[in-house]
């Protein structure tokens, strides 16, 4: 993944590359398939540089599959339980930051079963 989106920067700028891929069952592309998200970690912090990162690999990924024809550029929503209620109070004070509110699309607060998950926290 790395390897094809520098080839990808290189050519762009008008570079020649040969990009060489030994294809391992457990590697980070194979497992991970590229997965980024603006608010990770145990304790839900911001992605560092998320308001430029975000938008930028958003327009690159998408000229990318302009590129090669292929599409590979899936956004979806992450659901993630408290697993306490401090965590639950800690998250809802950090919600109050407006640098958050472009990546949060709703809290839930009470229990419920999301997907067989269930949560006793929301």
């Amino acid at each position: 993944m790395a390897g094809s989106c520098l080839a990808l920067q290189l050519i762009q700028r008008g570079k020649k590359v040969l990009v060489i891929d030994r294809q391992h069952e457990n590697s980070a592309t194979q497992v991970a398939a590229g997965l980024f998200n603006p608010i990770t970690g145990r304790k839900m912090t911001k992605t560092w540089m998320a308001d430029i990162l975000f938008p930028y690999l958003h327009e690159f990924y998408k000229q990318a599959e302009h590129l090669t024809g292929r599409t590979f550029l899936h956004s979806m929503n992450l659901y993630r339980p408290f697993v306490s209620i401090e965590e639950q109070n800690e998250w809802m004070g950090k919600t109050a930051d407006p640098s958050l509110s472009a990546y949060v699309h709703a809290v839930q607060l009470t229990p419920v079963e999301v997907n067989q998950v269930r949560n006793e926290f929301g």
